[in-house]
């Protein structure tokens, strides 16, 4: 039987991203769209925030309206200067 570690595996993904960047001389930055505040989605996001910090990705997170149209959500999308997004769900 193969024992493998998720935690093992993880850092070694982390590490290979965290390297790369050096490598490159990148800055990426990540956009986390974000419209309700539940402990699963903060709890989420609290550890994508986590593991860009580790690895060198500039994150940021943007509180929009859990209301908010697909036309005005797209358009916001469109001004972003990150290389990432994410839309964290659920929307309505």
């Amino acid at each position: 039987m193969i024992n493998i570690s998720p935690k093992e595996c993880a850092s070694r993904i982390k590490q290979t991203i965290k390297d790369t960047i050096k490598e490159k001389g990148v800055a990426p930055s990540l956009a986390i769209i974000n419209t309700l505040e539940t402990p699963a989605t903060s709890a989420y996001i609290k550890g994508k925030l986590k593991d860009a910090g580790e690895v060198g990705i500039e994150a940021e997170v943007i509180k929009i309206d859990e209301f908010i149209s697909i036309g005005e959500l797209l358009r916001i999308i469109k001004t972003l200067p990150h290389n990432a997004i994410i839309v964290q769900l659920p929307l309505h």
